[in-house]
């Protein structure tokens, strides 16, 4: 992402955030915002201490970075809250303000959150007792998702983006069997999805987060989603590069879907996005 695409983005946030401002967080932080542009001003006692940071975050959250359809239902990340969440362009609040609103209050998927996921899965049918999940980690390993929806025969893993840099190129770990012990297998157990072995150097130093989540699309019943604004070619640029390198022909299992083609389908199965659209894309109008 560009400079001119950050400060649009930046922009467009602030417009939206100071329409009709009113609330709780307006009347308590109006002049301090003013100077930290998309990042929400928090108390300066939540540098001191982790569990207000939280309790401070977590308010400034849902009074001020939520659309009206996901601050009307039960707030599903309690503690579960990136440090900074409370960043107007956080993609964590973004993936939150967009699937929130098509999850019922007990927690289970409505049929219009699978109607939208059927159009870049056709295998998926409707399954009442489904999982879905925010910030989801499978046990025993470090991969964090934004977003899945998991039924009885299809596992459905969502990796967002908005504003963040490219997808992170190295593993940061230093130990060198940190390949062989923590991805070698689960590389294995992917062969479907390759069209070329594998080469660990560009595992762990060249794509290293697309793998790790591509990895994840074990069989061909699990899928990853790379979801993202159209307008970064650079994460499309880097995706297409491990794509047209590593993948087979014709896999669907792994796709970059856009935010805008998410947004158009919900809009002809009739889901108000009207307020996320204004939120997270008005700034293509500036």
């Amino acid at each position: 992402m560009n400079k001119e695409q950050f400060d649009k983005i930046v922009l467009a946030n602030l417009i939206h955030f100071n329409k009709g401002q009113e609330g709780w967080y307006w009347n308590h932080y109006k002049k301090e915002y003013a100077t930290y542009k998309h990042i929400l001003y928090l108390p300066e006692r939540c540098k001191k201490d982790k569990i207000v940071f939280r309790h401070e975050q977590e308010k400034v959250v849902i009074e001020s970075c939520l659309v009206t359809p996901a601050k009307e239902a039960p707030f599903l990340l309690r503690g579960h809250l990136h440090p900074n969440a409370h960043h107007l362009n956080s993609s964590q609040v973004m993936c939150y303000n967009f699937f929130r609103p098509l999850i019922s209050n007990k927690e289970n998927p409505t049929r219009k959150l699978f109607e939208i996921f059927q159009s870049v899965c056709q295998k998926l049918e409707y399954d009442e007792n489904a999982i879905v999940k925010f910030e989801y980690i499978e046990r025993g390993e470090n991969t964090n998702f934004d977003f899945i929806l998991h039924t009885k025969s299809i596992k459905i893993y969502c990796e967002i983006k908005y504003t963040e840099p490219d997808f992170g190129k190295k593993c940061q770990s230093k130990r060198d069997n940190h390949f062989q012990n923590q991805y070698a297998d689960m590389v294995d157990k992917c062969s479907h999805l390759w069209k070329r072995e594998v080469d660990k150097n560009d595992f762990m130093n060249k794509y290293f987060q697309l793998f790790r989540n591509v990895i994840r699309a074990r069989t061909d019943n699990d899928y990853v989603f790379f979801i993202c604004p159209q307008d970064r070619d650079d994460l499309k640029k880097s995706f297409d590069s491990l794509k047209n390198t590593y993948l087979k022909e014709g896999v669907d299992n792994v796709q970059f879907i856009t935010w805008e083609s998410l947004i158009e389908k919900a809009k002809s199965i009739g889901v108000d996005v009207a307020e996320f659209e204004d939120r997270y894309f008005s700034y293509k109008k500036l």
